[in-house]
């Protein structure tokens, strides 16, 4: 396809997408600044740039990472080179076939490929070769992938077809398809500044649906919980330090927790209970021995002083203030410092000076846990906020990462969940969520086994208009 007709076919695209019967329009809190994936940062940018743009690998309803533009993958038998070849039938929105130069340029762009070598060995082949074995390589290849020749031009089912710009960034998108399979062929995102603008907007018409953390009933609007897996809130005991190096200790403070009361009464947003370290995941360990609240744990002999570091979050206050008072019961006392989220971030950096961290993590499906639990992560800017230090942990992440069959995995991290759980290092709060308000006129799918947001229009092609049932 030319330049010239391309144009022309973009311009073909908007006037039928001006009269497209089938719409849905979102409205999104906050502003996006980019529509470049690379440098996609919020949820919205996300959101937008997993419906516009392509990866070679993708994750399906099951978890399960398949294909997207890769027809096939090869693995070297030291597991330090990857040979992807891409199907020669995808194509970028402006005709061209998606080659291997997309995929070599895509990569450059990402700093954490910065190590990893890539080689052209065909128009559709590219050979990445790592410096050491990592075994999770593949769902690090779930990126959107870039046209190396014109970066505005993308390759999803979606095409973007007008644009409104404002001095805060950009107001409004409107997204079109051709493809026949989608019940929806029209999706137009609209930005807000503030939760109250949604809604109105929503009773002004403006809006067919909107994600929000507030739980309400409006006539003519239906409410879906979404829980997102690959996000959750954990407390972390720091090992390194006097206090909860005894395990003893860690365990009278985990015992004194009613997990289920706080979820109940202190946790407005919808939220999910999490299941250990790994949790919601194809390789969790289901047959985890959990820790049970003991309401008559006898206390300390002589309390213990701790310091804490906690989000600065008011919906957090109340649950961080039960797990407080359920540790003074038992005769922890706690001077607590609260952190805005970039004095959490500028903490992580500093000398681990706090006996106890609460934030918020986010994890990939893979199972892979490295960064989080090993002992090479305990010191700054680490992200073994438990500065724990065990042996099977470390062999079991490290195997882990050599290992490609999913049984011997499997058993690689059955072996790191046991740990973990033997050790207490944290408590894994919960995971969160939202609640995804839509119009009485939109059937959309389940969300089910959402990691993050964006992931919401994965099953898109199964959303109709409520007058086709």
């Amino acid at each position: 396809m030319t330049p010239v007709i391309g144009f022309l076919y973009s311009i073909l695209l908007f006037l039928e997408s001006i009269f497209a019967t089938n719409s849905y329009i979102e409205g999104v809190q906050g502003f996006i600044y980019s529509l470049d994936p690379v440098k996609a940062q919020s949820d919205a940018e996300k959101t937008v740039a997993h419906l516009l743009n392509r990866s070679l690998f993708k994750y399906d309803s099951e978890n399960k990472l398949t294909g997207d533009l890769a027809k096939s993958y090869e693995i070297s038998d030291d597991g330090l080179t990857y040979t992807v070849t891409l199907s020669p039938d995808n194509y970028w929105h402006d005709g061209r076939a998606i080659t291997a130069d997309d995929v070599i340029y895509t990569a450059s762009q990402y700093q954490h490929l910065r190590d990893i070598g890539t080689d052209k060995i065909g128009d559709f082949s590219v050979r990445f070769s790592l410096p050491n074995k990592y075994s999770p390589f593949l769902s690090v290849l779930t990126f959107p992938i870039v046209n190396y020749i014109n970066s505005d031009t993308r390759s999803g089912d979606f095409y973007l077809v007008k644009i409104k710009r404002t001095s805060e960034g950009i107001k409004e998108l409107t997204l079109f398809t051709t493809n026949t399979n989608y019940k929806i062929n029209k999706i137009v995102f609209k930005f807000y500044s503030k939760e109250s603008d949604l809604f109105i907007a929503y009773k002004l018409g403006e809006i067919d649906g909107f994600l929000s953390p507030s739980n309400f009933s409006w006539v003519g609007l239906s409410k879906k919980e979404i829980s997102l897996l690959g996000r959750y809130f954990v407390l972390h005991f720091n090992t390194a330090r006097e206090v909860f190096s005894n395990k003893d200790n860690r365990k009278l403070a985990v015992e004194s927790v009613n997990l289920e009361k706080m979820q109940k009464q202190f946790i407005k947003n919808p939220n999910i209970k999490t299941e250990g370290v790994i949790s919601g995941s194809l390789y969790t360990k289901k047959d985890l021995t959990e820790a049970v609240f003991n309401p008559n744990a006898t206390p300390l002999k002589t309390p213990l002083k701790i310091k804490a570091i906690v989000p600065d979050l008011a919906e957090m206050n109340g649950m961080i203030s039960y797990i407080f008072k359920s540790f003074e019961s038992v005769g922890f006392n706690i001077e607590v410092s609260k952190l805005s989220s970039t004095g959490v971030q500028e903490a992580i950096s500093l000398p681990r000076d706090y006996d106890i961290f609460i934030l918020g993590e986010e994890v990939g499906r893979d199972p892979d846990r490295y960064v989080f639990w090993h002992s090479t992560q305990k010191d700054p800017p680490g992200l073994n906020l438990s500065s724990l230090s065990n042996l099977r942990v470390d062999k079991a992440l490290e195997k882990g990462r050599e290992e490609t069959a999913f049984e011997t995995r499997q058993g690689d991290y059955n072996i790191f969940q046991s740990a973990v759980n033997e050790e207490s290092p944290a408590i894994y709060l919960y995971h969160p969520g939202l609640y995804y308000y839509l119009s009485d006129k939109i059937v959309s799918s389940n969300f089910e086994n959402l990691y993050y947001p964006y992931e919401r229009f994965d099953n898109l092609v199964s959303w109709k208009m409520g007058n086709e049932l």
